[in-house]
């Protein structure tokens, strides 16, 4: 949408015809759908207890353990896509598109040098190394 809205917006420009009104619709689109997407998110994070449960996160050698209130889940460290952080998030890629978030404040600084160690063994990309937060 971004490259649709700059492409109209030079050929619109070099058209010289342009008017303020020609950018309503894509002003409008571009606002509308990132909010539906969020408030639609919101909606069902709320409607679906499942999503918003409380998850305990058991990390040691041979597996990662995933546990719900409805489900528990075992991870072989081979089966992660990658783990990183930000500055208030350890962040575990089960694919490309499937994460895990873990708030950094309910992790010691050990226990994060830990998990790196445990990752690095098994060759597991990740930058828990790297100075994110």
């Amino acid at each position: 949408m971004v490259v649709w809205f700059v492409v109209y917006t030079i050929l619109n420009i070099s058209a010289n015809k342009g008017s303020y009104y020609d950018f309503i619709p894509m002003t409008v689109g571009l606002s509308i759908l990132p909010l539906m997407t969020y408030l639609s998110a919101k909606r069902n994070f709320k409607a679906n207890p499942r999503i918003s449960e409380t998850i305990e996160y058991h990390i040691k050698q041979p597996l990662l353990t995933l546990k719900g209130e409805s489900f528990t889940t075992d991870y072989t460290w081979n089966q992660l896509y990658n783990v990183n952080q930000t500055r208030n998030w350890v962040i575990v890629w089960q694919t490309r598109q499937v994460a895990n978030f873990i708030p950094k404040r309910d992790l010691s600084t050990a226990q994060i040098a830990e998990l790196k160690k445990i990752l690095d063994k098994h060759l597991v990309r990740n930058s828990l190394g790297s100075k994110n937060g």
